[in-house]
């Protein structure tokens, strides 16, 4: 099961990091002390050199401007968060844990910032899969707020799936799908993954269906493969076959043809599922060509074509993971004959 849910969530670990709009302050009314001329300076020119992705520029300002010993605790923070949010643009989520942890523990920011600097340091954490300190960072957020924004009931979520406790993650990702009916397709694939989890795979299928149907889902192979699996586990065959069709219809490789040759297989529909392996043999791109032999061995034999089946069969036994059954089926051609 894990394994699809990692084709659900393919690009999905982390919530986007370091955006403003994702927490809503709470309404304590206490703001970050306004920096001084010289450090506002400095950091609207990070600013700027982030924003043209010169981060090097950026590092090397803020650094200079951190070194200061005139600077106010509030300054410093806002000196380190913004250092932090680079480091994490730049992927040195190290660097980016050291400079959120360090400007929070200045307890010198208004609460719209804490709360911004909380919300990015948990999502680091979670990019770095240190998924108890994200839980304990996002957690301590959520108890600022009341009710919690969808953004940090995803990042909640996010956190419990990566230690792998689905049931707990399960309801604060549908919480946050309802609150946001613009829900981006890393959340959808997210719940979607979660109810698969969860035993409820025709929730997810459902899931998924409506966010292709509205765009809002790229209908990717792989995507399309996930859906297969979700109706096929939910017990509607016919669904998962269709999905599949279309999922081999547009493959650019034949993973797609070989899916839909084994459910075939298992419906005992050999002549597409023949079809359907051929085809898959045919783009290649498979990683397990051997199997798609064996299975093509298997449809031809039980449509009665024992040449055929032989040569897919023999193709078969020249691979180790295939040889025994693929032996034990030319045992039967021979017997057949």
């Amino acid at each position: 099961m894990r394994n699809v849910t990692r084709v659900l969530c393919c690009a999905l670990i982390t919530l986007s990091l370091a955006c403003a709009g994702a927490v809503a302050p709470s309404k304590r009314a206490t703001r970050t002390e306004p920096p001084g001329e010289a450090t506002a300076r400095a950091l609207n020119a990070a600013q700027k050199a982030i924003a043209a992705k010169d981060y090097e520029s950026a590092q090397a300002t803020l650094s200079k401007t951190q070194s200061s010993s005139k600077l106010t605790d509030s300054e410093r923070a806002l000196v380190l968060g913004t250092r932090a949010y680079a480091w994490t643009l730049q992927k040195s989520y190290p660097q980016a844990v050291d400079g959120y942890e360090q400007a929070l523990a200045l307890h010198a920011l208004g609460d719209a910032d804490t709360e911004l600097y909380m919300f990015n340091l948990g999502q680091v954490y979670i990019a770095t899969r240190s998924y108890d300190e994200a839980l304990r960072v996002l957690g301590a957020l959520a108890a600022r707020q009341s009710p919690p924004t969808p953004e940090l009931e995803m990042g909640l979520a996010n956190a419990w799936w990566g230690k792998g406790d689905s049931a707990r993650a399960l309801p604060l990702a549908e919480a946050a799908v309802a609150k946001r009916p613009d829900a981006p397709e890393s959340w959808l694939r997210l719940l979607a993954s979660l109810m698969l989890e969860q035993g409820r795979p025709r929730d997810a299928a459902a899931l998924l269906d409506k966010g292709i149907a509205e765009g809002r889902i790229e209908p990717s192979t792989k995507t399309l493969d996930a859906l297969a699996t979700a109706w096929f586990k939910a017990g509607d065959a016919a669904q998962a076959e269709a999905v599949l069709r279309r999922a081999a219809a547009n493959a650019p490789d034949g993973r797609a043809d070989l899916r839909l040759g084994k459910l075939l297989i298992e419906e005992k529909k050999w002549a597409p599922a023949a079809h359907a392996l051929e085809s898959a043999l045919a783009k290649g791109g498979l990683g397990d060509a051997a199997t798609a032999q064996l299975l093509l061995g298997i449809a031809r034999f039980e449509q009665g074509q024992m040449g055929p089946a032989r040569a897919a069969l023999e193709k078969a036994a020249a691979s180790d993971k295939t040889r025994a059954e693929a032996r034990e089926w030319l045992d039967e051609v021979d017997a057949r004959k």
